[in-house]
């Protein structure tokens, strides 16, 4: 799916309004594309980081776009990441938003534990529970209430296949993905996911293990961490988003 001036459904957690009205910034004429974040008539077997990033690369050519600026955030931070490095001439700057690095070691054994967990706990707790955490105590209960019951429609023979894999490419192509990047790229980070598996706010001068990757392996990378904010910081901290994507994507020719 891919619009210029804009229909579609973004994903299951977000609807297109709530997601992308608090990005001031982007120009309505400019052509942008979507993927379905979970394309309820998608084959589960191919709902994974390597096909949504395939599917933005080929997106680009397709539509013979000059390089472009992928914005991603959470789960897409790993999909424009993919897409970068499926295609990296079809890129010019990557932002990737709130992400993380949940997958270590090898990757099977990680998505086998993913799937064992869900099996263990039901799907749909651990769907609530995902999406519960993204949001701090004092968010607007509306915005919340929406996302969650979004993420809730979300079929499980998708969801129990998606899910595994997001931590099994983390452990399979995280580090390889970041080490191919060369164009410039800003981090957006409002929320850490601790030790415990708990969603917490991020505090300035407070790392991350996804932002230690940041810095490993995108040492020229530009860090911003926006405080006070959950999860969707488009939303929670929309002004701050706009200043720092503004400011990022002004250093590029129009």
């Amino acid at each position: 799916m891919w619009r210029v001036t804009g229909t579609g459904r973004p994903g299951s957690g977000c609807s297109r309004h709530r997601c992308l009205s608090g990005l001031a910034f982007l120009d309505k004429k400019e052509r942008s594309g979507l993927h379905a974040r979970f394309p309820p008539a998608r084959d589960p077997a191919h709902c994974d980081i390597e096909t949504y990033g395939s599917d933005v690369s080929s997106l680009l050519s397709a539509l013979e776009l000059q390089p472009a600026i992928l914005i991603g955030h959470s789960m897409g931070c790993r999909v424009v990441l993919q897409a970068h490095l499926d295609a990296p001439q079809r890129v010019a700057g990557l932002i990737p938003v709130d992400g993380s690095s949940g997958g270590i070691g090898d990757p099977e054994v990680v998505e086998l534990k993913t799937r064992q967990w869900i099996q263990s706990h039901g799907y749909a707790m651990m769907m609530r529970r995902l999406f519960d955490d993204m949001f701090l105590d004092g968010s607007d209960p509306a915005i919340k209430e929406h996302i969650v019951n979004r993420a809730l429609e979300l079929p499980e023979e998708v969801g129990a296949h998606l899910f595994p894999r997001i931590g099994g490419w983390d452990a399979r192509q995280l580090d390889t993905a970041l080490s191919h990047v060369t164009v410039p790229m800003v981090v957006l980070q409002s929320t850490y996911i601790n030790p415990d598996r708990v969603r917490v706010p991020l505090q300035p001068g407070v790392t991350t293990p996804w932002l230690e990757l940041i810095r490993q392996y995108v040492p020229t990378a530009q860090i911003e961490i926006i405080s006070g904010a959950g999860h969707i910081p488009m939303r929670e901290a929309s002004r701050a988003v706009n200043q720092f994507m503004a400011a990022f994507v002004a250093n590029f020719p129009r």
